[in-house]
């Protein structure tokens, strides 16, 4: 074969090449803007993208959700690693689909897909993440985790929880359009969460009356709540009289916080004023009952001599008393 030969052939072949590298590397990744909104606690997103197709493409799996924005503002994008600062994760299991359009889909055409997390699960996530502070029209940020996938639907890497990682996937024809996914400032919109007011006694028995353990009603995150305890309460034919009064949030009911004491010096035993607690907020005072405390002395045969008036006690109080002369 003489040398014409071998060039000619050397050029079909890269002519050929250079033709259908582009359907083998350069993958399908045109998407429209995701739309993710917080309603009454609840997350709801809207994402578009091509029914399927014959391209490799990608997919949102889950979300990284953090207080503070961890992507550039500069082209490219630059973005860290979400999960290094305190987040919030929500995965595939967690998200549920609620619709679609259209319905069914049209292979190769623009598919618009509905999905929610529901206020629960984004309530336990955000106060697991220390976020436990945050308050109605505060900022989170929001992180996609893709996959990239077959024409099958089939997952072919992943998941990939950085804007790096899914860029470097695949040789995607339009790689800037990831970008949308990364770093969404999206404000926080609070539901409205239970409060109740809770009445018990020292020893942790609760006073189950409706005048003083109900629920007071519910409200969004940041509402100032003001409640007025009774200074006394009589059940079951005994007399209580506050002790001590405080609130738990019901994300964790173990927690006492912003504990007044000394009703007799201390009107704030009784009069609360309070904001509520992302998921809500117990408020709760303790009671102690009072006894009537008389000393009364008798002669050895049975004869009272005197009686002694010594006030009202709780139970279990150490009294006092002095022998009579």
């Amino acid at each position: 074969m003489d040398n014409r030969k071998l060039y000619q052939r050397v050029l079909c072949m890269l002519l050929a090449c250079t033709f259908f590298m582009p359907f083998f590397v350069v993958q399908q990744a045109a998407a429209a803007l995701p739309q993710v909104i917080i309603r009454d606690g609840k997350i709801q997103f809207e994402i578009t993208s091509t029914a399927a197709s014959t391209s490799i493409r990608y997919r949102t799996v889950g979300w990284v959700v953090t207080r503070e924005q961890v992507c550039s503002t500069t082209s490219p994008k630059q973005c860290a690693d979400p999960r290094s600062r305190p987040h919030a994760l929500f995965m595939n299991q967690e998200v549920r689909q609620i619709g679609q359009h259209p319905d069914p889909p049209v292979p190769g055409q623009p598919l618009t897909s509905y999905y929610e997390i529901p206020e629960e699960i984004v309530t336990q996530r955000l106060w697991q993440a220390g976020m436990e502070g945050i308050q109605n029209n505060d900022d989170l940020y929001f992180y996609a985790v893709m996959v990239s996938v077959n024409a099958d639907g089939s997952v072919r890497k992943g998941p990939f929880y950085t804007l790096s990682g899914i860029n470097q996937a695949e040789g995607w024809r339009f790689p800037d359009d990831l970008d949308d996914y990364f770093g969404l400032h999206i404000p926080y919109r609070s539901a409205e969460f239970p409060v109740d007011v809770i009445a018990k006694t020292v020893d942790g028995r609760v006073i189950d009356r409706p005048d003083v353990t109900f629920e007071k009603g519910k409200f969004e995150i940041g509402e100032t709540i003001i409640h007025e305890f009774p200074a006394v309460i009589e059940d079951n034919g005994k007399t209580y009289t506050i002790a001590r009064s405080y609130i738990s949030p019901k994300q964790d009911p173990s927690r006492k916080t912003w504990v007044q004491e000394n009703p007799e010096t201390n009107e704030k035993v009784r009069i609360r004023s309070f904001t509520v607690a992302l998921g809500g907020t117990n408020l709760i005072a303790e009671y102690s009952e009072k006894n009537t405390v008389k000393a009364i002395y008798m002669t050895e045969g049975g004869q009272v001599l005197k009686e002694v008036d010594k006030g009202e006690h709780a139970t279990g109080d150490e009294v006092n008393r002095k022998r009579l002369r």
